[in-house]
């Protein structure tokens, strides 16, 4: 499922008919901690500009610092 999501989103953002990015509003709803790991694994196997990469990061941090992701993995 995040295989294709990524495929999916990796096509989106290199359409010129979008007025904003979609990794953009993709980072700007929750994610849920116990995603967070296959959707990097996913996203880390397709071609993103580096902007993307960075907003896509950036979200990634902000989920790690949530102590309940912590715990989860412990």
């Amino acid at each position: 499922v995040f295989e294709v999501f990524a495929t999916l989103l990796s096509r989106l953002e290199e359409s010129k008919d979008l007025s904003t990015s979609i990794v953009e509003r993709l980072c700007a709803n929750s994610w849920h901690s116990s995603n967070l790991y296959p959707l990097l694994l996913a996203i880390g196997n397709r071609n993103f500009q580096l902007s993307s990469l960075v907003t896509i990061v950036k979200k990634a941090f902000e989920c790690i610092k949530d102590e309940r992701l912590l715990f989860e993995y412990r």
